[in-house]
């Protein structure tokens, strides 16, 4: 506006001193003479603005040349100016940027686009660097300007970006097809011609490249490598920052699910002992969803008794900063309790003050269980040692005792006499022989190396050899011995091992014979059903317990009562049984009633 003002004013100085021009200083006073009679002094008067008109046109001319240059200067300021706001505009934009993921929607286009326009390039990709692959990946391109297909021009660019990245240092090419180590990329002349690049360099360490390309030679100067180095600069930063938003979420993600899967609960608790965060190990344990958790007292979703004992350990923590470890009882399935093992710990804030309680719980029922089971079997273990030297001393002292008798009195004994004795000690070593056989079985059971030999054979035959073997228990004891085959020998065909199916006969008739009454009965069935050939052996004894009919295969497993501890035994006979019945791919299971005696069931698949 000024500038207006003043070309206004010099023009009408000028349009004034031209028609004084017109005029000498005798003709101006003749026509004034002649009108006015002016005084010598006036044109005295005269003559002097005359003579200064041309200095006054000399200056004003020098001012319009000086104004054309300050316009000149002018206009050059505001083109920097502006390209200056251009370029705030840009960090404006790179510095909005900062914070968002990586991998949203190419965040980073608009900053190229940009980049683009303020050095004049035609086209420009950016890499940022995989941490991963170690790679540097196209990240945004874009090349839309040029009639070359951009998704080939790309594809080059990207081939340059991955020659230089390694390398972290500006470069500034201006004839493409003049350097050999790009020529072979830039043949063709619609191609590019010239390009700067400059690498992403955050703590000394480059994590990406930003190129801008031109489809003319010497395209770029020293104000783009100054513009360049800025703007490479805050990308830099902009994608540092971008990555590790991206890494913090990825690990926010990660442990939010490793939480919300987690097989324990966990949970966190308010200072007011409310429930703010709720996993679903927490509702599978507690029986509670995570609705009907949140915003509730933890008080509400476990028993009174454990309630009252968790607030005091709480209010501990708050008051202690402690970490307290219990066990709780909370309802579980088919209304039994369950047992949770529970950890607490405080959470504090960024003040380091305790703003609330985390907890993380853990069902322990199933370890209780096993716990109580391998003590069980510990103590079972215990006494089959107990028994099993029981087992060794008592025949061994028999044999010891008469054998001490024989060698002393054998020729004053009668012949009956001796015979008893040594039918006595030959019983004996028949019940060490079957210790020793049941201890050798179920170590090589355990150890996987005891093998049944399957061939064909009628199990009726195995059968009847047990029942022969077995008549000479049955008279002394005054027990009957009955045997019942309801089908023909051939329907009893399987594949076994003769020896091993002799072994489960004489582990279940010697059970049966054990406990049974005094003038009772053990009977022998064998038959043949939808299922296979099938043994069934049964007393009259004592019976089992329904509780424990289970338990008596396992190893080591005796029932416990009077007359068990009286009959004896190591408790290895069932187990060793199962195992070989096991073999032949066949099943064992006992029916029994308390005090009216057990049928053992033994099923094999038929051999047809």
């Amino acid at each position: 506006m000024k500038q207006k003002k003043m070309t206004t004013h010099t023009d009408g100085l000028k349009k004034a001193l031209a028609i004084l021009d017109r005029f000498s200083p005798k003709e101006l006073y003749a026509e004034t003479g002649a009108k006015n009679a002016l005084s010598d002094q006036l044109l005295q008067r005269l003559n002097f603005l005359l003579d200064d008109r041309r200095n006054m046109i000399s200056r004003l001319e020098r001012m319009e040349k000086e104004l054309a240059v300050f316009r000149n200067v002018n206009a050059e300021a505001s083109r920097m100016l502006e390209k200056k706001i251009e370029e705030l505009s840009l960090l404006r934009l790179i510095t909005d940027t900062t914070g968002r993921a990586i991998m949203a929607h190419d965040p980073f286009k608009p900053i190229l686009d940009k980049v683009i326009t303020i050095v004049g390039a035609d086209a420009g990709l950016l890499c940022i660097l995989n941490p991963e692959s170690g790679r540097f990946e196209l990240q945004t391109a874009s090349a839309a300007g040029l009639s070359y297909p951009e998704d080939i021009l790309v594809q080059i660019m990207e081939d340059v970006a991955g020659r230089i990245a390694p390398e972290a240092i500006p470069l500034l090419v201006d004839d493409l097809r003049a350097d050999a180590r790009f020529s072979d990329l830039f043949s063709r002349p619609e191609t590019l011609r010239s390009f700067a690049s400059f690498p992403l360099v955050v703590e000394h360490k480059s994590i990406g490249i930003l190129i801008v390309a031109n489809q003319h030679a010497n395209a770029f100067d020293a104000e783009t490598d100054r513009i360049m180095h800025i703007i490479a600069g805050q990308i830099g930063v902009t994608v540092q920052n971008a990555l590790l938003y991206a890494e913090v979420k990825k690990t926010k993600e990660y442990l939010e699910n490793l939480v919300e899967r987690a097989g324990d609960a966990i949970f966190t608790l308010d200072r007011s002992h409310m429930i703010v965060s709720w996993n679903n190990g927490a509702q599978t344990i507690f029986r509670r969803d995570k609705k009907s958790a949140i915003g509730r007292s933890l008080s509400d979703v476990i028993s009174a008794d454990s309630a009252s004992l968790l607030k005091q350990h709480i209010e501990s923590i708050m008051n202690s900063e402690n970490i307290v470890t219990t066990e709780i009882d909370v309802a579980g399935d088919n209304g039994k309790a369950a047992q949770i093992a529970l950890t607490l710990s405080p959470i504090r804030g960024a003040d380091g003050e305790v703003i609330g309680v985390s907890g993380i719980a853990k069902d322990i029922s199933e370890q209780k269980r096993v716990e109580e089971e391998l003590r069980r079997l510990n103590d079972a273990k215990s006494q089959f040692v107990s028994t099993v030297s029981h087992e060794l001393r008592t025949p061994l002292t028999s044999i010891k005792s008469y054998v001490e008798i024989l060698l002393h009195e054998m020729n004053a004994l009668p012949e009956d006499t001796i015979f008893r004795y040594l039918t006595i000690m030959n019983e004996e070593c028949d019940r060490l022989s079957t210790l020793i056989t049941n201890v050798l079985d179920l170590q090589k059971l355990e150890a996987g190396r005891l093998q049944a030999r399957l061939e064909p054979l009628l199990f009726a035959d195995v059968v009847r050899v047990a029942r022969e073997l077995f008549h000479g228990v049955a008279v002394p004891n005054r027990i009957e011995l009955s045997s019942e085959f309801i089908v023909p020998d051939h329907m009893t065909r399987v594949r076994g091992d003769r020896k091993r199916l002799m072994q489960v006969l004489s582990n279940l008739l010697s059970n049966a014979f054990k406990f049974a009454k005094v003038g009772g009965h053990v009977g022998i069935c064998l038959n043949k059903d939808e299922e296979g050939v099938h043994l069934v052996v049964t007393d009259d004894g004592i019976g089992i317990p329904a509780s424990e009919t289970e338990k008596v295969f396992e190893k080591f497993y005796q029932v416990d009562n009077e007359i068990t501890r009286t009959k004896g035994g190591t408790g290895l006979g069932l187990s060793i049984t199962r195992d070989l019945i096991q073999l032949h791919g066949g099943r064992i299971w006992v029916e029994s009633k308390e005090g009216e005696g057990c049928a053992f069931h033994v099923v094999l698949p038929p051999d047809e």
